[in-house]
C-alpha cells in the first residue's frame, strides 16, 4: 500500500472548559491519520484481530452485533489502497464533565483501491479521562462511492469550506447511505441552488436522518442554539410520506445585504462585503397526495464568510381543506432561525 499523503482541512474546535484544547494540533491530525493507515493495512490483510484492536473497547462492548459488522466490513472492502483523493476535513471537540476531558477527532476520506473507490468517515477518541478504555475508533462508516444516494447528483461543486460526509454512527456501518453536503456552487442560478437545498432536506427526511436535516443550515445563526436536534426530530415526525425530488419552477426573492467592518479590523474593505439572502416557497406533494408547504430563507453567498451559506430559516406547514394555494406560504414572516413547524400562513 502506498503511503497516503493526507491534506487536513481544519474545520472547527468546540470547547467546554479552560483545559480543553484550543485548536487541532498537528499531533492530533497525525493520530487519526495513523488510525486510518493502520485500518487500511488490516483490511487489505483481511486481519480481523488487527481491525478489532483499533476500536474503542467501550464501543465494542456496547455493540450487540460488532463481530457481524466486522465480518461485513472485511467482505465489503476489496483491493489495495493505491490512491488518495485530497478532499479531507478534520474536526476535533473537547468536552469536560466533572473536570474530566474527552477528545474526539473526525475525518472524512476518499480512498481509491485497485477495485473500488470508497468513502470513509472516521471518528477516533484520543482521550477520555472518564473511560480510558474508550480510546480508539468509535465510529467507522464505509461506503462505495458508486452506491451513494444523492438526489441532486451532479449539481454540486466542492468548496474549500465545504464538508462532505455520510452519517456517523457508533461502531461499524457498512454500505449505509447518507447524503453528501457539498456547498452548492454560488455561480449557479439561485433557483437551482434553492432546489438543491430543498431536495437534500427532503432526502434527509426520507432517510429519517435528523443529523442531515440540521446539516444544511447556515452558520450565520448557529442552529445549535435553537434546539436543533429536538426540532429536526420533530420535523421527521411531522412530515409523513415520501416524494420525488422537486423539479418544478422556482422563484427566489433576493436581498443584498452590506456588511461594514471597522476600519481597524484586519479584514476591513472599503465599501464593505455583500451577503446574498433569498426567500423561496414550495408546495410539495407526497406519494400519498398530501401537500406540505415549505418556505426557506437561504444565504446564497457571503463575501466575508463562505461558511455562512446555507438555510437560515425553514418553515413547514401541512396543508388542509382550508388552505388557499393562491397565496404563497410565508409562515409568520419573522423568519426565525432554524426549523419552524406548523406555523400558519401570515398572509390571509
Amino acid at each position: 500500500m502506498k503511503k497516503l499523503l493526507l491534506l487536513i482541512l481544519i474545520l472547527s474546535v468546540t470547547l467546554s472548559s479552560c483545559s480543553a484544547i484550543e485548536n487541532l494540533s498537528k499531533t492530533e491530525s497525525e493520530k487519526i491519520n495513523e488510525y486510518l493507515n493502520s485500518l487500511l493495512v488490516a483490511l487489505e490483510a483481511d486481519d480481523k484481530n488487527s481491525v478489532r484492536e483499533l476500536f474503542s473497547k467501550v464501543v465494542i462492548d456496547r455493540q450487540e452485533n460488532f463481530e457481524q459488522d466486522l465480518e461485513d466490513l472485511l467482505k465489503y472492502f476489496e483491493g489495495e489502497a493505491d490512491e488518495y483523493t485530497e478532499d479531507v476535513s478534520c474536526q476535533t471537540s473537547g468536552a469536560l464533565g466533572g473536570g474530566e476531558k474527552k477528545v474526539l477527532i473526525k475525518a472524512f476520506y476518499d480512498i481509491k483501491t485497485t477495485k473500488y473507490t470508497y468513502y470513509i468517515s472516521l471518528e477516533v477518541c484520543t482521550c477520555d479521562e472518564a473511560e480510558p478504555d474508550n480510546k480508539g475508533i468509535t465510529c467507522l462508516n464505509v461506503i462505495k462511492k458508486e452506491n451513494i444516494l444523492n438526489k441532486s447528483e451532479g449539481m454540486y461543486n466542492y468548496a474549500v469550506d465545504g464538508i462532505d460526509r455520510t452519517s456517523l454512527k457508533e461502531g461499524i456501518s457498512v454500505d449505509v447511505n447518507g447524503y453528501y453536503r457539498k456547498i452548492p456552487n454560488s455561480s449557479y442560478d439561485t433557483s437551482k441552488i434553492a432546489d438543491i437545498y430543498l431536495n437534500n432536506i427532503l432526502g434527509a427526511i426520507e432517510n429519517d436522518d435528523e443529523f442531515y436535516v440540521r446539516y444544511w443550515f447556515s452558520h450565520i445563526n448557529p442552529f445549535e442554539f435553537f434546539n436543533s436536534t429536538e426540532k429536526s426530530m420533530a420535523l421527521l415526525e411531522y412530515f409523513d410520506g415520501t416524494c420525488e425530488p422537486y423539479k418544478g419552477e422556482t422563484t427566489v426573492d433576493i436581498e443584498i445585504e452590506t456588511i461594514e467592518l471597522p476600519m481597524d479590523d484586519p479584514d476591513y474593505k472599503e465599501g464593505g462585503y455583500t451577503r446574498k439572502i433569498g426567500t423561496v416557497s414550495y408546495d410539495i406533494i407526497t406519494l400519498r397526495n398530501e401537500i406540505y408547504r415549505f418556505t426557506m430563507r437561504i444565504c446564497f453567498d457571503d463575501e466575508l464568510d463562505k461558511k455562512n451559506r446555507g438555510i437560515i430559516s425553514l418553515y413547514v406547514l401541512k396543508a388542509d381543506e382550508s388552505t388557499d394555494f393562491n397565496l404563497p406560504y410565508c409562515g409568520d414572516g419573522l423568519f426565525a432561525p432554524g426549523i419552524n413547524i406548523g406555523v400558519e400562513n401570515l398572509i390571509k
